[in-house]
């Protein structure tokens, strides 16, 4: 069970007025490789196509960004623990492996990797200089007791993630694949996952600290004022997921919302066909450390059609995207609407889509949806592994991983502008394209119809390159200066310099100013060539599968904690050659 992390902004209103955006692709302003972890001699676990480092197949990981006084970007995973400069991306101090950093920073002992996963909560130590503190959660240790994987919490004692942490252990009865993950607002914040103990109808535990508690938990990380678990009437749904909201001094009798659409359908939620109801699990506190549970729910009128088909990447090369079935993080907006979503499942032989859904909460218990949006499935592109995000403008984001025949996975985002009826999108991010088709051949691009060319800013670690269309002849992959290129088909193989068929291929790019696909002999047929920068660096996870594994890759986001108006996305860039290695990035951006 997997699911994408997503961070919102902390420190500013998020407003819902008439001011309506241009069509436009988001601005790039920050790009960099995140590494989370390799499978080298650091961990002791060699990449030989056998071996899983700690925990599986999968990066499983998510990203937070400090304040940029303090200009740290944390991202764990399940195999390691990283810092970088927020602005040029340089890694700070070295990789640390999950096991060592949690033993080290929280007083646990490491037993598994289970999903961990981090955040930034601005409403913590909201006197600090500057305030909030990074969250982190695993079901991965125990502080004492048995050898189990417990769930853990952490939280920062500023808002700089390379200081001291605070730990404590919220469970020694509920254990092991429990999907942490952490939600909080100006009222309190939350951890919650699934109840192993709760079978066979599966259901989540909730641990919520209030505002008072919540403010002070840099300097004492005390227990719980409120647990909702299999005994609280209602108790939690399945998979209920945190709706984000970041209104300053929000009122509490506002309530908290987690939406869940597998709620009393448990395990079955995966694979069974059927009309996708969302069930609003709303928190409201009566007191600093008194809270009630209540759920409602809403017919969305749209078909699940059970797990999803396998992903599409160039080379007809899959991917398992079967738990692509949960919401997503979602996100409110003053204006009482919630932003949330629904992957579709299967739908026939088509592409994996997903539903967004502008749900108006303005009467908690009566919500209304007012918007359904569908992204990607049909003959579209492969959405997958959706959460939503917005900036202090009140323009919304949904984020998640497309690909298609035509393109390598890679973070994707589709638009709800503030005033606008309709999504923008969608747009890849840090992913330059370039396309063209070939005519002529020839010893050099002297003829223009000879070549097509690509010069990706930012020197990207690999270049995707896609050849479609039937032809006759031999295509030469090259750099800008016409030397050789050693490329890999997508799926893995021997490297080979040129082509004869259509297929799909990456090519090594570090450090060159540009690429290019040169036809040296052309009798029949005119190949389209589509290219594609991939900007992550290399994850390698170590055990082979077919067709890989594609669950927990998600991609997490949030407001940049200094600057309301740019957002933060940390995903996938791009599936690399081995079929067992992964490539990952964070990317800030702004929508003017």
């Amino acid at each position: 069970m997997k699911l994408l992390i997503v961070i919102l902004g902390p420190f500013m209103l998020l407003v819902a007025t008439a001011v309506v955006s241009s069509a436009q692709a988001p601005v790039q302003n920050i790009a960099f490789p995140t590494t989370a972890g390799t499978c080298t001699s650091t961990f002791g676990v060699a990449c030989n196509g056998s071996n899983t480092p700690f925990f599986a197949d999968r990066p499983d990981f998510s990203c937070a960004t400090a304040p940029s006084s303090v200009n740290i970007t944390m991202c764990v995973s399940g195999q390691a623990v990283e810092f970088f400069n927020s602005t040029t991306g340089a890694m700070v101090g070295s990789s640390t492996a999950l096991r060592n950093w949690v033993t080290a920073n929280l007083g646990a002992t490491a037993v598994a990797g289970a999903e961990p996963h981090v955040v930034f909560d601005p409403f913590i130590n909201p006197s600090g200089k500057p305030a909030g503190a990074f969250i982190f959660v695993c079901s991965c240790a125990h502080i004492g007791g048995a050898s189990q994987g417990n769930p853990i919490v952490g939280v920062t004692t500023s808002a700089d993630p390379t200081g001291k942490w605070n730990s404590r252990q919220l469970s020694s009865t509920t254990y092991g694949d429990m999907t942490l993950f952490v939600s909080f607002s100006a009222n309190g914040m939350y951890v919650m996952g699934v109840d192993p103990t709760s079978v066979p109808n599966y259901v989540d535990i909730m641990w919520a600290w209030g505002t008072p508690a919540q403010a002070n938990l840099s300097s004492s990380l005390a227990a719980p004022d409120v647990v909702f678990d299999k005994t609280s009437s209602p108790p939690p749904s399945y998979f209920a997921t945190p709706v984000l909201d970041y209104t300053a001094g929000k009122s509490t009798s506002t309530p908290d919302v987690f939406v869940s659409n597998c709620d009393g359908i448990a395990l079955a939620c995966q694979g069974a066909p059927r009309l996708v109801t969302l069930t609003f699990n709303e928190v409201t506190w009566t007191s600093g450390t008194t809270a009630s549970l209540a759920k409602y729910q809403v017919n969305t009128g749209n078909y699940y059609g059970g797990a999803a088909n396998l992903g599409v990447q160039p080379g007809n090369y899959r991917l398992r995207d079967a738990e692509s079935h949960f919401p997503g993080y979602g996100v409110e907006l003053s204006n009482k609407h919630v932003y949330t979503s629904a992957p579709t499942g299967k739908q026939g032989n088509d592409y994996n889509g997903f539903k967004a859904y502008d749900i108006d909460l303005s009467n908690p218990s009566h919500p209304t949806i007012k918007t359904t949006f569908t992204v990607g499935g049909e003959t579209k592109f492969d959405a997958v592994f959706p959460a939503t995000v917005a900036d202090s403008a009140g323009n919304v984001f949904w984020v998640f991983s497309e690909s298609s025949a035509t393109t390598f996975v890679n973070p994707a985002v589709m638009v709800l502008a503030n005033g606008t009826k309709f999504l923008q999108g969608p747009f890849l991010l840090n992913s330059p394209t370039a396309s063209g088709t070939i005519a002529t051949a020839g010893a050099d691009c002297s003829v223009r119809t000879n070549c097509v060319g690509f010069a990706p800013p930012g020197s990207p670690a690999q270049v995707g390159v896609v050849v479609s269309g039937s032809f006759t002849g031999t295509l030469q992959f090259e750099d800008s200066k016409g030397s050789s290129i050693a490329a890999t088909p997508a799926g893995g193989g021997a490297t080979t310099t040129n082509a004869a068929s259509a297929g799909a291929w990456t090519l090594p790019t570090a450090g060159l100013a540009g690429v290019r696909v040169r036809a040296s002999a052309l009798s029949s047929g005119k190949p389209a060539i589509n290219l594609q920068a991939v900007a992550g660096s290399v994850y390698p996870w170590c055990r082979t599968t077919n067709p890989p594994a594609f669950q927990g890759n998600f991609s997490s986001a949030q407001i940049d904690p200094s600057n309301g108006n740019n957002v933060w996305v940390y995903g996938v860039a791009a599936f690399s050659n081995v079929k067992c290695q992964w490539t990952t990035e964070a990317v800030q951006f702004t929508w003017r």
